[in-house]
Order: C-alpha cells, then sequence, then structure tokens
C-alpha cells in the first residue's frame, strides 16, 4: 500500500530585505542598532476564531509586543487570516518567498511534515510539539535532506489538539473500526492522512477545509477537526450528527519566519525572537493550548457555548481500551509506509524513525 509523496515546493530566491536600524556613535563601527519600532506582517490560514488563535497565537503576537530591547527597539505584528496570500496548502511557499514575513506553517506542504501525522503515536500535544521542532531544525537540516526548509525560521510547533471523528447521519455513529468500511471521509493533502483513512477501511476524497461544511452528507460523510471546530468553523455544527473522540492525529501546525528577513534583522532583535521561541516555547504554547479544550468538549456536548442552537450538541462517544487498541493495530503500519516513500525522496526513512523513538524516550525525561 505505499504511495509516493510528490509534494513539492516552487524553487524560491532568497528575498534582499535592507538592515533595519541604524549605526550608533559609541556603538562600534558597522553595528546595526535595533533602536526602532520593527514591522512584520504575519498571516493565519485558519480563523481567527479557532483555537490555536486565540490560545497561541494571538498571545504569543501580544508576548513579542511586550518586547523592549536594550537600545530601545520594539515590534509590532499586523495579523491576517484566510486564503490570501496563501492558503495551508501553499504556506511553505508564501512564507519562502516572503508573501508574509510571519506565517502559519502546515506540515502538509513538506515531506517531513508526514511524520506528525502519524495516527495514535503520540501521547500529548506537548509531546508532538516537542518531538516535532526538534526533528524539523535538529542539526540544521540533518532530517530535512532535500532542504525544504531551508527558506524558513522555524520559530515554534504549535499543534492542534487531537483529532477527532464527525460524522453524519448518511454515515451512521462511526464509533469502532468496523464502522468505517467504505465511508466516504475527507483528507486534506497529507498523504499520511490519506493513508490513515485507507487503513480504517474508509475511501479518502481530498476537500480544502472551506469546502467541507457544504460537502459532508454528499461528497464525504465523515472528517477529522477538534473540538473548537463546531464553534470555530462555520457550517460543522448542522452537517454533523456524531463525535467520537479518536485523538488520532496532533496535526502540527507552526510558526515559521522568512529566512532573509529573520537575517536581516538586528543582533539584540533576532535574540528577542528567539528567546520566544524554540523547543521550550512549543511545549509552553502546546500545554497552554490544550488547557482550553475541555471547554470546546463540553461546548461540543450540549450545544451551548459557542452561540449555537442546543440540537446541534451532540453526546461524545468515548472508544474503550480495547476498541482504541483495534484503531491502533489497524494502522500500525502506516509509520513504516510513510518511511519507505520518503527514502524514495532522498530522505533516511527508518533513521527518522529511530530518531522520533528517541526524541519520545528525551521528552519523557523532561
Amino acid at each position: 500500500m505505499k504511495k509516493v509523496l510528490f509534494i513539492s515546493l516552487a524553487v524560491v530566491i532568497a528575498l534582499s530585505v535592507g538592515l533595519i536600524g541604524c549605526e550608533g556613535e559609541g556603538e562600534g563601527e558597522g553595528e546595526v542598532l535595533w533602536d526602532s519600532e520593527i514591522t512584520l506582517d504575519m498571516h493565519c490560514t485558519i480563523s481567527d476564531r479557532a483555537s490555536i488563535v486565540e490560545e497561541v497565537f494571538g498571545p504569543w503576537v501580544d508576548e513579542v509586543h511586550a518586547l523592549v530591547g536594550p537600545d530601545g527597539g520594539t515590534f509590532n505584528i499586523t495579523v491576517t487570516y484566510g486564503e490570501a496570500p496563501f492558503s495551508a496548502a501553499t504556506s511553505l511557499n508564501g512564507i519562502s518567498t516572503g508573501a508574509a514575513d510571519i506565517g502559519q506553517l502546515s506540515p502538509e506542504t513538506f515531506n517531513l511534515g508526514g511524520a506528525g501525522y502519524f495516527p495514535f503515536y503520540f501521547d500529548t500535544i506537548e509531546e508532538t510539539a516537542y518531538v516535532m521542532y526538534n526533528l524539523w531544525t535538529e542539526n540544521d537540516g540533518e532530517w530535512d535532506a532535500n532542504g525544504e526548509l531551508s527558506f524558513v525560521k522555524l520559530l515554534y510547533v504549535a499543534p492542534l489538539w487531537g483529532s477527532q471523528l464527525w460524522s453524519t447521519t448518511e454515515s451512521g455513529n462511526m464509533t469502532v473500526v468496523a464502522d468505517w468500511a467504505g465511508k466516504k471521509h475527507r483528507t486534506d493533502a497529507q498523504v499520511v492522512e490519506s493513508d490513515t483513512i485507507s487503513a480504517l477501511g474508509a475511501i479518502p476524497v481530498y476537500l480544502g477545509v472551506a469546502d467541507l461544511p457544504s460537502s459532508l452528507g454528499t461528497t464525504v460523510t465523515s472528517c477529522f477537526f477538534t473540538y473548537s471546530g463546531i464553534g470555530a468553523f462555520a457550517g460543522l455544527g448542522e452537517a454533523t450528527e456524531y463525535t467520537t473522540e479518536l485523538n488520532c492525529i496532533y496535526r502540527p501546525y507552526a510558526l515559521a519566519m522568512n529566512k532573509a528577513k529573520y537575517d536581516s534583522l538586528p543582533p539584540d532583535a533576532q535574540a528577542a525572537i528567539d528567546g520566544v521561541s524554540g523547543a521550550q516555547a512549543s511545549i509552553d504554547w502546546a500545554a497552554a493550548h490544550i488547557a482550553a479544550e475541555a471547554g470546546d468538549k463540553e461546548a461540543t456536548e450540549t450545544g451551548i457555548g459557542f452561540g449555537l442552537e442546543p440540537e446541534w450538541g451532540r453526546p461524545i462517544y468515548e472508544p474503550t481500551p480495547a476498541e482504541m487498541d483495534e484503531y491502533k493495530a489497524a494502522t500500525a503500519d502506516v509509520p513504516t509506509w510513510w518511511a519507505g516513500n520518503v527514502t524514495i525522496l532522498g530522505l533516511d526513512g527508518d533513521g527518522i524513525l529511530t530518531r522520533i523513538g528517541e526524541l519520545i524516550a528525551e521528552y519523557a525525561t523532561l
């Protein structure tokens, strides 16, 4: 069941960006000071009502706005949302070419990102954040053999809450693996997700997220989404009838900066950005994000709390340990398929799987 990935990034040329700041007397010849406001634009490819924006990206921007450099420098970040200037599917290219200085990076846009989609593989959102940040940045691209991330500076990894199963009246209440047989389930552009859906016996159907609400019940009858979806994503509540708690994938979005833009910043400004980035920042933001999940889960059950009609609520089915073991067994080969695929593309698939295991063990000792 191996599938070869054909995800490619258009050839990009690092943009020339002028140094910000000025030389100051007594500061050393040629030294660039961060003594004024640096304006940056940032683009999120998701709704401004999504949990990751409200709990992670928005507070991070506030944190950056509070930074003041030793020579009085500050940041001013303007944030946009949605499909332009780039969508989730084109986010790596958009950030790499400077369509935005900072952007929400989707793992579906680079081959190493597929590791973040391994089903039922990571125990927590924090573990996912730590492992993926280190894997994607380790030793200046050791695992990113083809240099797909060469034109971005990864700031931190910000996974979504675990992906749950949302299904329609047409599909029925899908609670166990046997219920998936022959169902049409929405997938994004990531091949690992499609392999997972196929391994569970369903038919993966690609749909952009904007097309999902109008397609539920017709083109597809089920999808993966987080608990924030019923409130933040218009149409999901009306179109679905059932929810099963799977925590299948902690979809690992990241925040990344155009590398040329980062390199153009004065050293003190770079240090300030670095201070709110990295592996520990990834863990901290993941913990802050997951702390808000309980409220949205309750709102999904009751239909109250999102400004929705109560009848949109539904009981959430939580599989038994034995049923979860069946899910894990059905999808156990997906990481091995992925490793074979990326090896064909020039990455060290087996080495990456080994390193992921080491990073999981490393996280447990923190």
